[in-house]
């Protein structure tokens, strides 16, 4: 029965053992919650960037027309656009007040124009007169963010029982 002995926890033991775990835990919980405090600072820093990624986007395209269904087989784009808007639109346009224009999805055959404008005014009032261009498959919109095209369609979708309504009264 000696060997029982020698085997035995006493309760000062227990005690110290209980106070070492108490320690690790107590330092294991303040790693923790440091790690935590520095992850939200990350991700605060993170969403501020991403704010301002998204105001710098809106700024870019602010002068920037999508136009759908433009087509023209040679020559200058941006000449073949600007005498377009200048018969169609009857809208006073030089070469000076484009900055730039170049097509995307060039392999599909919904093709899109990105014309961007010197001024936001000129852009104004290009979309003011696209009325005139009803019947002729071809459409100009604001280039929209991926989020703005989100909200516009969702209003769209909430608005179109309404838009019905009022055309089944006129």
């Amino acid at each position: 029965m000696g060997n029982d002995d020698d085997n035995t926890i006493t309760n000062g033991d227990l005690f110290t053992i209980l106070r070492d775990i108490q320690k690790e835990w107590t330092k294991f919980r303040a790693d923790v919650t440091n790690e935590v405090n520095v992850i939200k600072t990350k991700i605060a820093n993170i969403e501020q960037e991403n704010t301002q990624l998204k105001t710098s986007e809106k700024k870019l395209r602010r002068n920037n027309i999508c136009i759908f269904g433009f087509e023209h087989k040679n020559g200058s784009l941006t000449e073949a656009l600007t005498k377009f808007i200048k018969d169609q639109l009857k809208i006073n346009i030089g070469i000076n007040d484009i900055n730039y224009c170049y097509p995307i999805n060039k392999n599909t055959e919904s093709k899109i124009i990105i014309l961007k404008l010197v001024t936001f005014h000129k852009k104004r009032e290009i979309l003011q007169n696209t009325r005139q261009l009803q019947g002729t498959g071809i459409y100009f919109s604001d280039d929209l963010t991926r989020s703005a095209k989100k909200r516009k369609n969702s209003s769209i979708t909430l608005r179109l029982p309404e838009i019905r309504i009022m055309r089944q009264k006129l």
